[in-house]
């Protein structure tokens, strides 16, 4: 077994430019073959709110990657038949291209602007189609991992037909081999990044006049190989450019700035050109907004212009849970980390559940949260009659969970309408309906939480479905929860003598130790969100509502509204407040709410989408994370009001003048009288 010293989830994240040996370790190839349109011909936009495995993916298409599965005897984990084609492409933020702009080229800020631009495709031309010089060399120098795709004996003849090639403007004039036109272009990407740095006075009047088209030399690059037969014809090339989002929103470069460079990527994708197939990795929030090309009134059309592959769709829970790819996922994750850290017992099966074991039982969570609390306190017995307080009092001491659930459901029913004189009457003790599966199971966990707060004890998350329900399908927060869980055991361990010390895929961890983990990771995640555009504002507003959501759960006594960790508008309202709606978008893409449509009970029967926290800052904020249930439903001037107590000025018109129905806000309630049939 490793050392107590060994955390082996230390390393987050190996998809920015990975040690290819360390990606070959780590990579699971789960997701690959839900995601296999990348291997084919077409533009292709791989979306993701952060940590979902965008970078991981694209990084199959680095050469190195690719070199180093063959390299250690592992099956490159794309299809046979998909592999032969030519990687190459350029990471925003590492290459060095968003330096563009943060300089001015002259005096004049509006000529300044308008050449931005035209650099910025010009780098990229010639960083990607380094790239590609790149690969087609090492493919040559190592046949046998790439199925000897490259002739290496034309590349001499390539190189001098791309030298001479028009898309160049004479940059290139006098190159006659692979090497030389590969200094030329180290040239001319270190020129730019020396004036950035300051180490030049000006740009080189050479690069003033020869400025490339963007798109032209990579399609150029990639169509004489064919042409020339250095790869057999048909061989695609594809061409990655991952970190997009940082073109929007950010502060690498100015706003106005970042739009022209993110309408050059647009136009690239949108010259329809079968020469070269992009792949463009970028979060939720920065690829809907802009779709025009540079230069133009045209904006790009999904399907006809490029294809979506969203990867947080792809492995969050749907309904046909046969289709949850996400747990096959994290298993395979989960046990490549502890192989490379050398943790006895790693081959096992089913280590996920060996190490963190089964969530803990409701009524035993509910037994410990009461353990040194009191009916009175956990029950609320105010207005119970004596036979009702009796029978509460003595179910709670040997089940609190069932003594809540049967007090809220006298609330809920004993107190209003034809079964008014209900709490007048015994307890329905032989026929339990708060024992009924359904109306319990929806209330669970809203109960856990009411013993926990009438306890004064935080609410616990341990075991692997509280792990996998707050991951979410995300990859990063649950090797986040790992990590983090992982330094909370060896922190326990390290204090006892070794004898007594516990081994984790043996015995499994301790499911307190576990809670104290998931707590410090959903406290990272909260942090996180003010790292983003604008965090700050989200972060205020989930604030608010996340303790309006908690006050609702806690005071609910008679739990008729256990969906009210969640609220939903109608879509009308939504299309009249455009800001607001705006806002809740941004809030989804950036991954700080969770947006479904949501399936009105209403009678008018209106479109709505409702919302959630993200599962993980559940724990944060300590409400449930599950969904169920009817959500509160939110009228746009509540939501406006959740936004003003949050001290958030949005962008934009902001109507609070509805009508007064809009003003009403609406708890459904949950009626269900089959329940309450011969009681």
């Amino acid at each position: 077994m490793a050392s107590y010293e060994t955390n082996p989830f230390q390393e987050l994240y190996v998809t920015d430019h990975p040690d290819p040996n360390t990606f070959v370790a780590l990579f699971s190839e789960f997701p690959v073959q839900h995601a296999l349109a990348l291997f084919r011909p077409g533009h292709v936009v791989l979306k993701g709110t952060q940590g979902s495995g965008k970078s991981m993916l694209l990084n199959l298409f680095r050469t190195q990657i690719r070199l180093a599965y063959h390299r250690v005897g592992a099956t490159f984990p794309v299809p046979q038949d998909l592999r032969g084609f030519i990687g190459a492409g350029i990471n925003l933020t590492r290459s060095g291209v968003l330096d563009i702009g943060n300089r001015p080229l002259s005096a004049d800020a509006g000529h300044d602007d308008a050449l931005f631009p035209l650099y910025f495709a010009d780098f990229v031309n010639y960083y990607v189609v380094r790239d590609i010089l790149d690969s087609v060399n090492t493919m040559r120098d190592n046949s046998a991992a790439f199925d000897d795709i490259v002739a290496g004996e034309r590349l001499d003849h390539f190189a001098r037909a791309l030298a001479d090639d028009d898309c160049w403007f004479g940059a290139l004039q006098g190159c006659d081999s692979i090497s030389t036109i590969c200094d030329r272009i180290d040239e001319r990407v270190n020129a730019y990044r020396s004036f950035h740095l300051y180490n030049l006075r000006e740009l080189p009047a050479a690069i003033d006049r020869t400025k490339t088209t963007i798109g032209e030399p990579i399609a150029r690059a990639a169509e004489l190989l064919r042409e020339l037969e250095v790869v057999p014809d048909g061989t695609p090339v594809f061409v990655r450019i991952d970190q997009v989002e940082r073109l929007y929103r950010s502060d690498a470069v100015r706003p106005e700035v970042g739009g022209h460079y993110r309408r050059i990527v647009n136009k690239a994708i949108g010259l329809r050109d079968s020469r070269v197939w992009y792949r463009v990795g970028t979060r939720q929030y920065a690829w809907d907004g802009d779709l025009r090309m540079f230069g133009t009134n045209d904006k790009l059309e999904h399907l006809r212009d490029f294809r979506f592959i969203d990867l947080d769709d792809m492995l969050r829970r749907k309904e046909a849970i046969k289709t949850w790819i996400f747990p096959k996922f994290v298993e395979d994750a989960f046990c490549r980390r502890l192989k490379q850290a050398e943790y006895r017992g790693a081959e096992a099966h089913g280590l996920v559940r060996l190490v963190f074991g089964a969530t803990e039982d409701p009524s035993s969570a509910a037994t410990d949260y009461a353990r040194n609390s009191t009916a009175q306190r956990v029950l609320k017995l105010t207005g119970f009659s004596p036979a009702w307080h009796t029978f509460l009092t003595e179910l709670c001491s040997v089940d609190p969970l069932s003594a809540v659930l049967a007090a809220a459901w006298a609330r809920q029913r004993g107190t209003a309408g034809k079964q008014g004189d209900r709490l007048k009457k015994p307890p329905p003790i032989a026929s339990e309906p708060w024992k009924r599966p359904y109306w319990r199971k929806e209330r669970i966990r809203q109960a856990l939480l009411q013993i926990a707060a009438r306890s004064a004890q935080r609410l616990k998350w341990s075991g692997q479905e509280h792990i996998l329900a707050l991951s979410a399908g995300n990859i990063s927060i649950f090797l986040s929860i790992c990590h983090e869980v992982w330094d909370a055991f060896l922190r326990a361990e390290r204090r006892k003598p070794s004898e007594r010390r516990r081994d984790p895929i043996a015995k499994g961890m301790d499911p307190d130790v576990q809670a104290v983990g998931i707590q410090t990771a959903s406290a990272y995640w909260y942090d996180k969100i003010t790292e983003q555009p604008k965090g700050d504002d989200r972060q205020r507003f989930l604030d608010e509502i996340a303790r309006e959501f908690r006050s609702w759960l806690v005071d609910d006594d008679s739990m008729s509204y256990p969906g009210h960790n969640g609220f939903s508008v109608a879509i009308d309202e939504l299309d009249r407040q455009p800001a607001i709606a705006s806002f809740l978008g941004d809030s989804s893409d950036y991954g700080d709410l969770y947006e479904v449509p949501h399936t009105t009970k209403d009678k008018n029967r209106k479109q709505r989408k409702k919302w959630y926290l993200s599962p993980i800052l559940s724990v944060y904020y300590q409400v449930p994370e599950s969904h169920v249930k009817e959500p509160f439903y939110a009228t746009g001037a509540k939501v406006a009001e959740w936004i003003d107590r949050a001290g958030i000025v949005l962008e934009g018109r902001v109507d609070q003048s509805l009508t007064s129905e809009s003003h009403k806000l609406t708890r459904p309630r949950d009626d269900s009288p089959t329940l309450f049939d011969g009681v």
